[in-house]
């Protein structure tokens, strides 16, 4: 919320700026384009240099790579940016799947979002890191992603259906849509999403209902030597 107070106000000044000078054509594209710099590499900028935002630095909030530095390099940080952006509000469905409480835009590069200053954190700000969950063997790759494959498929029937039921009929089959018809239809389409995000993390770890992580004896029962009948 606080970086788009902070980019919609320097957006807002280099366009009243570019409305009060006298400028040609020449310059008015110039400042456009600088608009649309501004948009795009607010945030890679100051991850890669800073390694947060003005918004998180508010939220005592910081991007920390595994890097000597602890900084992303600047293309990775615009990756992580366009992916986040892509993705939208779907992107956080992956923290409750990780260990380390990661977004989708934060695996590729295995960054995590910490406290910054422990010293101005409540205690309710912290969240702790998951361990990890060991389940026993995997199934096979195929299995899993055949399996995966399945629940995607069910979630795009369950979401056209949902859609259906959720938009007009003249926006279903015509596509003559009003506003609250593209409301629900974005506020659908985010969640299935979001679900297929989770069900390609959960299904690829064994979680999923058809390719569960097979649970293994320990080591002690497994190899322990069958009792033997006492002589009588």
């Amino acid at each position: 919320m606080y970086d788009w107070i902070v980019l919609l106000g320097l957006l807002l000044a280099v366009v009243f700026l570019a409305a009060l000078l006298p400028l040609g054509e020449t310059a008015r594209i110039t400042f456009f384009a600088l608009v649309i710099s501004l948009s795009i590499l607010y945030e890679p900028v100051l991850v890669a240099f800073r390694g947060r935002t003005v918004g998180q630095q508010l939220c005592n909030l910081l991007v920390v790579a595994p890097t000597p530095s602890g900084r992303l390099p600047l293309w990775k940080a615009f990756v992580r940016w366009l992916l986040k952006v892509l993705t939208g509000i779907a992107s956080f469905a992956t923290m409750g799947a990780t260990e380390r409480n990661q977004a989708l835009h934060d695996l590729p590069f295995n960054t995590t979002v910490e406290i910054a200053d422990p010293i101005k954190a409540s205690p309710g700000e912290y969240i702790r890191e998951r361990p990890e969950v060991v389940t026993g063997k995997l199934p096979s790759r195929w299995r899993r992603l055949l399996v995966i494959l399945a629940y995607l498929f069910l979630l795009y029937i369950l979401e056209v259906l949902i859609a259906a039921l959720s938009v007009s009929d003249a926006c279903f089959e015509h596509s003559r849509c009003d506003r609250g018809d593209r409301l629900a239809g974005r506020v659908v389409g985010t969640v299935w999403l979001a679900a297929s995000i989770a069900v390609c993390i959960f299904g690829w770890k064994g979680r999923l209902w058809g390719a569960r992580a097979r649970k293994e004896r320990p080591e002690s029962t497994r190899d322990a030597e069958p009792p033997v009948d006492p002589p009588t």
